[in-house]
């Protein structure tokens, strides 16, 4: 696949999944206040708004200070950074990993546009079945593990071949 065709592909993806985080999560901020929630599927799934300063699924959230904020914006630069460079300086001509780092980069962006605007990560899908609950999540997290399951299945499928 020459480096135009890839160098759309991973743009279309990225921009897709940015703008499309960043839509639900403006949505979110006007149409519930911090720390509330609506029902959407009783007992399973919930919008909320709740703000993770954390990295994902609540990790390391409550250290509201400067100094963690700029550690994850800096390595979530650094990690940009470095799926750029696997996507096009590596000479796998998979469409499959393409993808993945494509998810990739939307969903490490997404998130940092909101470490940007506000300091933190807008999460909004709230997943449980009685009192388990999954940690809020947004597009942009479900962007990170769809391309990690993209990359599992790659990697299962050269084992294979």
């Amino acid at each position: 696949m020459n480096i135009v065709r890839r160098f759309l592909i991973f743009f279309s993806i990225s921009i897709a999944i940015i703008a499309s985080d960043q839509l639900t999560k403006s949505l979110v901020i006007k149409n519930l206040p911090l720390n509330h929630g609506r029902p959407v599927v009783n007992h399973f799934l919930d919008v909320v708004h709740v703000r993770n300063s954390g990295a994902a699924f609540g990790f390391f959230s409550g250290s509201k200070g400067s100094l963690s904020r700029w550690i994850l914006t800096t390595v979530s630069i650094l990690a940009l950074i470095a799926i750029l460079g696997m996507t096009f300086w590596l000479d796998d001509e998979s469409f499959l990993p393409l993808t993945g780092y494509a998810l990739f980069f939307g969903g490490a962006a997404g998130n940092l546009v909101d470490r940007f605007l506000h300091g933190e990560v807008i999460d909004f899908i709230d997943v449980h079945v009685g009192a388990i609950h999954w940690p809020a999540f947004n597009v942009a997290d479900s962007s990170l593990c769809l391309g990690a399951f993209l990359f599992c299945l790659y990697i299962l499928r050269q084992k294979t071949v």
